[in-house]
């Protein structure tokens, strides 16, 4: 293991595992002697295996959202409609997962995001099934409040003891009022004992462009945005790619024109070399796409969740 994938590597365990204490509590073994066992834990996993653990992991489930959020940072409001992700089906989904955890050792952090995740009628089915990998510690649904799961996924989440949802928190903003059900997920959540974190109702959003009207290819001004970025260890499956973050989905997806330089993206679902990939994919110091984000600029805080 080089010192740059070294050092990522064990800067984002111990983002996740922070992230991880501070929501749904650790509660695996190895997380119960804090981030140094769990750090040598998982050095011992690679030196054993010769294969990553991925610290955080989303699959993208759907861009379809439910809410039209002006400074999204997943930027769902501005996909073109032949850009967007519909719904993933369960089989898709089987097999990137399928896929992908014969590159790897762990996915510490395993979430999945949207869009809106409670959107995907399949999203039960993929439940079941990431649970039944233990590759996958940590399994986490994002929701944004707006909608109620169905019997067959609260049937399914409750079935799952390291499973919880993340709720979006936005009471604060009023004119949302209308459209929010925080409390009556959160009701249900408690009554099926399915272990949940909402988000502080003072929550702020950062004010950004996100991403440049123009793009120049600056190693200087991609890795000056790299080193700030707060998304970079924010890492993407969608629709059998793997992606650094979600603005290199969205530049991927809605500007077919744009040119990724060798590595940026990999393809999961074709050959056999997705290991060697990875390796070299985290070993860059850099990305050049992301001289076109400008998301990592700005200091500007504002009320989440304002609509278009």
């Amino acid at each position: 293991m080089s010192k740059t994938l070294k050092m990522k590597f064990k800067n984002e365990i111990k983002q996740w595992y922070e992230m991880v204490s501070n929501t749904c509590g650790s509660f695996l073994f190895y997380e119960k002697f804090g981030f140094k066992f769990l750090y040598k834990y998982l050095r011992m996993r690679y030196l054993l295996t010769n294969k990553l653990t991925m610290p955080f992991l989303e699959y993208r489930v759907t861009t379809k959202c439910t809410l039209q959020c002006r400074e999204c940072n997943h930027l769902m409001p501005y996909y073109s409609e032949e850009a967007h992700v519909k719904p993933v089906s369960f089989s898709d989904f089987k097999q990137d997962i399928d896929k992908f955890l014969k590159g790897v050792d762990l996915i510490y952090y395993f979430q999945f995001v949207g869009g809106e995740t409670l959107l995907v009628k399949d999203l039960p089915e993929m439940i079941e099934y990431a649970s039944g990998k233990n590759q996958l510690q940590h399994i986490v649904v994002i929701t944004n409040g707006t909608l109620l799961p169905s019997k067959k996924l609260i049937s399914a989440m409750k079935k799952v003891k390291r499973l919880h949802v993340t709720i979006s928190n936005y009471k604060g903003n009023k004119d949302l009022a209308e459209k929010l059900k925080t409390d009556e997920l959160t009701k249900i959540l408690k009554e099926n004992n399915i272990r949940y974190f909402l988000h502080p109702e003072d929550t702020v959003w950062t004010k950004s462009q996100v991403l440049t009207e123009t793009y120049k290819k600056d190693p200087d001004i991609a890795k000056e945005n790299y080193n700030r970025c707060g998304l970079k260890t924010c890492h993407n499956i969608c629709c059998g790619k793997f992606h650094l973050c979600s603005m290199s989905v969205f530049l991927q997806r809605n500007k077919p024109d744009f040119e990724f330089e060798q590595d940026e993206i990999i393809e999961i679902r074709n050959g056999n070399t997705l290991s060697k990939n990875l390796f070299r994919f985290f070993d860059k110091s850099y990305y050049n796409f992301c001289s076109h984000c400008d998301f990592s600029r700005t200091n500007e805080f504002i009320m989440p969740a304002q609509q278009l």
